[in-house]
């Protein structure tokens, strides 16, 4: 005797199977410092760093 293989329709919506338990695990913590490294890096370089330059000037002292 085979049997076939049976498909059930329900109404009721899935359950998805998502633990409520957070891992926050080195690699995370290692990306979020990274990022955080460049961001601060690229505000000294830039903004910071050019602050007190004057645009008339073709040297990058102030005036």
């Amino acid at each position: 005797m085979s049997s076939a293989p049976t498909t059930v329709i329900t109404t009721e919506p899935a359950v998805p199977d998502i633990s409520a338990d957070h891992h926050f695990g080195w690699a995370d913590l290692a990306v979020t410092a990274t990022i955080i490294a460049a961001a601060g890096y690229y505000l000294y370089r830039k903004p910071w760093r050019q602050r007190d330059t004057c645009p008339e000037c073709s040297d990058d002292k102030g005036c």
